[in-house]
This record gives structure tokens, sequence and C-alpha cells, in this order.
């Protein structure tokens, strides 16, 4: 359910490294080959917070902190994500990547699938700060 439909989780894609933590591989159903994330849990605080740390395993010294925030508002649920990123020049190289698209594809199936699951689904304020 992550990234464009073309794209998927396979087999033991979520794995236990011991030296790396907790990591997902996302691959690519046609032959460009496979992306991998990776990090480490930082905070669990259910029900409404999760930080993580995120590591493009291509450039593995580059850590980003990403902070899941699902804050109550009446009967629903808002879902915001920061990502921080290490600089201004790191946060610019992702901005033109392009991964933008493939967050916003990740985001819409997720929507997809609470409201399959009967949630009360809004559509979200998706907007992809530069702060």
């Amino acid at each position: 359910m992550v990234g464009a439909a073309r794209r998927g989780l396979f087999g033991d894609d979520l794995r236990d490294r011991p030296a790396r933590g907790r990591s997902l591989a996302l691959r690519e159903q046609a032959s460009r080959g496979e992306v991998e994330f990776y990090g480490r849990y930082r905070e669990i605080s259910p029900p409404d917070r999760l930080v993580f740390t995120e590591i493009f395993a291509q450039y593995p010294d580059v850590e980003s902190i990403v902070t899941t925030t699902l804050p109550a508002e009446g009967d629903k649920t808002r879902m915001r994500v920061v990502v921080r990123y290490p600089s201004q020049e790191v946060r610019d190289i992702v901005m033109k990547s392009g991964m933008e698209h493939g967050a916003r594809a990740s985001y819409d199936r997720f929507e997809d699938l609470l409201a399959r699951l009967g949630a009360p689904v809004s559509p979200g304020d998706r907007r992809a700060a530069r702060a």
C-alpha cells in the first residue's frame, strides 16, 4: 500500500536488521530495481504520535526524522506528517526529486483503504510545506 500502484511491498520486505533497525524495501514491479528506506523508531506514543528516523539506502549518511501525529478533531482524526531533513540542501534535493508523487500516491491509497474499512474520510490538505 506504499507508493504508486505499480509499486508494492513484497515477501519479507519488512525486515529487522540489527545494524539498521526496522527496514522497509519498496520494489517497483518493473525492472527498474529496488528503492529501500530504513530507520529506527525513536518514539511510539499510542494512540497519537510516532517518531522514527528515515534513511534512503542509497545515501546512508543522510538521516531524516519523521514525526507523525494523529490529533483528534471532533469525531475525526487528522494525520500530520512532518519530515525534518538534516539541511536545507537535502530538503531541496528531496523536493526536486519527484518523491512527492510517490508520497501523494501512498496517501491516496491509504485514504482508499480507510474508506473501504468504513472510516469517515475527508480529502486532506496535502501540501508539501517548505518550512
